[in-house]
């Protein structure tokens, strides 16, 4: 490969990276605003990223951490998963609920539920899980997409200078691809 079909790629390069990183920004856009206007949480290949908001499972899932949620299938729910549900709880109703399955599930007329308990409470729910409400079986935390989350949310203005500058940067690697160019071809 010879110096200038390489320097052409290398130029290409740029660009390329960029319409695919809004390429794939616009379908990620696209499922979770899908998900959104249907009520529920967005899932990508079976896979949902939960963000936790209480302490109710402490100590084995943290208020503020991050976990990852497998669509699943009600009959593949066991005693002890611990799994993410849409709430029949009138405090909380519709919304997402993680907690632990403390007991065999409950098949009857053809639909399953389930007695479930935060870890931290001594008492389980007084709503039961529906299996029609199942979201999925916690998969396991993401501790360094915790670690991400938390550090953006501290350094949100550092955060957005960096990406105005890196932006601002990307508009004028054309230009100086073109004058090394036009320097070489001379």
């Amino acid at each position: 490969m010879t110096k200038k079909k390489l320097f052409g790629i290398l130029k290409c390069l740029p660009s390329l990276l960029w319409w695919g990183a809004v390429l794939l920004t616009a379908v990620l856009v696209a499922v979770f605003l899908s998900a959104h206007f249907r009520g529920e949480v967005p899932s990508v290949f079976g896979y949902s990223v939960m963000h936790i908001v209480s302490d109710s499972m402490e100590t084995t899932i943290e208020k503020d951490d991050y976990i990852l949620i497998k669509r699943a299938d009600p009959s593949e729910v066991e005693k002890n998963d611990i799994i993410c549900f849409y709430s029949t709880d009138p405090q909380i109703y519709g919304y997402p609920n993680t907690h632990r399955v403390i007991e065999e599930p409950i098949f009857e007329n053809g639909e399953y539920r389930y007695i479930t308990k935060g870890d931290k409470s001594p008492l389980p729910d007084t709503a039961h899980a529906e299996g029609d409400r199942l979201i999925g079986i916690y998969v396991r935390e993401l501790v360094v997409f915790t670690a991400m989350m938390h550090f953006i949310n501290e350094n949100m203005v550092v955060l957005f200078f960096v990406l105005f500058l890196l932006c601002a940067a990307s508009a004028f690697i054309p230009l100086f691809f073109k004058r090394n160019t036009e320097k070489t071809d001379k």
